[in-house]
Formats: C-alpha cells, sequence, structure tokens
C-alpha cells in the first residue's frame, strides 16, 4: 500500500507475479498493471483462488516454477 521506492519498470530480475482472480486484497487490474509494466515479468493468472488460498491450493506448482526460473 506504499510506493516501492523504485518504478516497476526499473525492475531487471525476472518476477514471477500469481493472482487470484477471486483475491479480496489485490484487484486483478492492479496485478494487471504490474504484468505489463514490469519487463521481465511472467504473470499466472488462476480462476477461483484467493489472496491466501492461492498459496495454500497452488504452493506446489509455485515452487515448481520458482525452481524452474532459477534452472535448479
Amino acid at each position: 500500500m506504499r510506493p516501492w521506492g523504485f518504478r516497476p519498470e526499473e525492475t531487471a530480475v525476472e518476477v514471477l507475479l500469481w493472482q487470484g482472480d477471486d483475491d479480496q486484497h489485490v484487484p486483478r487490474r492492479v496485478a494487471e498493471y504490474y504484468a505489463t509494466a514490469i519487463p521481465r515479468c511472467r504473470a499466472t493468472f488462476l480462476d477461483g483462488e484467493g489472496h491466501f488460498s492461492l498459496i495454500e491450493q497452488r504452493a506446489e506448482q509455485i515452487v515448481s516454477a520458482l525452481v524452474g526460473a532459477a534452472g535448479l
């Protein structure tokens, strides 16, 4: 809810963004903005997931994506 201290466009590393369409804390339009503003962003939008259920229900999928992105 506060400024990041840098512009998203300045992000130099790859970013994996996960967003559930039932998220009541972060609107999808905000996630879509960051997905396009961050140069190396790979966004995953999931139906039926909320802000907290996303990590509870999709932890294995998220970890697999992180491991793959890290080249491990």
